[in-house]
């Protein structure tokens, strides 16, 4: 089978079925990994992928150990026949038919010019034995592609050589594109898969008036651009291929895990910028250099240099420093609940503060950093200058601290239905007093204690929720 780190290779090697392998694998010889077509009009590229036991992810449900459901996913780079670097690719595949070695899988190249993508059922096939799947699609040079590869790997299954055959008659490319003139008349009903592929662009030249109906987007007048109905995140392009270096650096070298992947030169322009082996592949936010969060005018003149060498420039290089949220800061930085979301200069900043992917994703309580709970003069100078870049200032530091009752403290509190309806800061505290989201609105409740029997922790934690001896004893026991 493709790409298999799963647990159970070793096991079903020995309980593979031969009848289904064979009806899927068949020796080299007979296909033709050697870049020639083996059917008549065909188109044929060769394809090698290289993919490590770090780029793979295997999740194993259902029954322990090899079972139907089993998902590996993975990613991979792409060299061609010659050993040029060519692309990434990636993908997934799903247990089937764990006795007979069966996956179904779906997997994407990502080339410089349009993607393949490849889908149907794998075989676990020996080394160096072809495997052949249907292409049915692709987009770019390759939209609409449909054909065959035929792949073998090598013992170790970290390399896959795959010779990769499309049918000419199926691209799309070879169609008439629309002009910029062409006119859509006004009565045209367009969803968001009609009339329009992912790199088509419509421009101002065209006479849409305003009874066209354009499903899944707003309204637009004939003298608004659009470059296709889908959402774009801020590294992704409507084009379908992998990010380009020139057109966005960031994005580029974001999709390049390894750093051995990195060619010498670019290897040492990163190193004046503070980057290293250790952490390219490090999720050690505290390994992030410095060059991260700082603006374009002030990096030196080297690292401007070497900056400019990987694609980037000032308004490139603006991609890279943290966010400025507009307007509620607090709610800007909680709206984003996945690690991974924040760019690499603002999980620097977060560390500083004491986040980490960790404890960001993380709902218990006791896992939330003390500066949650640190007035802003009380904030290191370090601690301040990085809330400070994140948008924060004393005013809106105070938005993240606990909020201080006024009048009956108990009542106030105890007007918080639920638990979600606290800042992180006071569920931190409250946390340290035994409370969590399972008993703040049920049974069993933790035990109250009268102040003296309190800790000194839970002491300090009481008063910053706005308790002394004598409001907290009027509900203790």
């Amino acid at each position: 089978m493709k790409r298999l780190w799963l647990a159970l290779a070793s096991v079903l090697m020995a309980a593979v079925l031969i009848a289904p392998v064979a009806a899927f694998a068949q020796d080299a010889d007979a296909a033709g990994t050697d870049g020639d077509p083996v059917y008549e009009g065909m188109t044929s590229l060769t394809i090698i992928e290289s993919i490590s036991k770090e780029q793979q992810t295997n999740i194993d449900l259902g029954a322990k150990g090899a079972s139907q459901g089993d998902i590996l996913a993975y990613t991979g780079s792409l060299t061609d026949e010659n050993g040029e670097k060519s692309g990434i690719s990636s993908g997934f595949c799903i247990t089937t038919d764990a006795k007979a070695g069966l996956y179904e899988c779906v997997w994407t190249y990502h080339l410089a010019d349009g993607t393949i993508t490849v889908s149907g059922t794998e075989p676990d096939a020996a080394a160096n034995v072809d495997i052949h799947m249907p292409v049915v699609g692709g987009t770019g040079a390759y939209a609409g592609a449909r054909g065959i590869i035929h792949e073998q790997h090598n013992e170790e299954q970290t390399i896959f050589t795959a010779t990769v055959e499309i049918a000419d008659d199926s691209l799309l490319t070879a169609m008439e594109p629309l002009t910029e003139t062409e006119e859509m008349t006004g009565t045209e009903d367009m969803t968001e898969t009609e009339g329009m592929t992912g790199t088509e662009e419509m421009t101002g030249t065209e006479d849409m008036t305003g009874t066209e109906d354009m499903t899944g987007t707003e309204d637009m007048t004939g003298t608004e651009e659009m470059t296709g109905t889908e959402d774009m995140t801020e590294t992704e392009e409507m084009t379908g291929t992998a990010p380009s270096r020139e057109d966005n650096p960031d994005a580029y070298w974001n999709s390049i895990e390894h750093w051995t992947d990195i060619a010498k030169a670019d290897g040492a322009a990163w190193n004046v910028l503070g980057w290293n082996e250790t952490n390219w592949e490090n999720t050690d936010p505290s390994t992030i250099p410095a060059t991260e969060t700082t603006a374009w005018a002030e990096l030196t003149t080297e690292e401007q240099t070497a900056a400019t060498t990987l694609g980037y420039d000032e308004a490139s290089w603006a991609t890279v420093l943290p966010r400025v949220p507009e307007g509620d800061v607090d709610k800007f930085w909680n709206s984003i609940t996945i690690w991974g979301d924040l760019r690499y200069s603002e999980k620097r900043l977060w560390n500083v503060l004491g986040w980490n992917e960790t404890n960001w994703e993380n709902t218990d309580p006791s896992t939330i950093p003390a500066t949650d709970t640190t007035a802003w003069a009380d904030l290191t100078p370090e601690e301040q200058a990085a809330a400070t870049t994140l948008g924060y200032d004393e005013a809106k530091w105070a938005e993240v601290l606990p909020r201080v009752p006024e009048g009956d403290v108990n009542k106030f509190w105890d007007g918080i239905a639920t638990w979600d309806d606290l800042r992180y800061s006071e569920k931190r505290l409250w946390n340290i007093l035994g409370w969590n989201a399972e008993n703040w609105t049920a049974d069993p409740q933790p035990v109250a204690k009268l102040w003296a029997k309190l800790t000194d922790e839970e002491q300090a934690a009481a008063e910053q929720l706005g308790y002394d001896q004598k409001t907290w004893d009027t509900v203790a026991p």
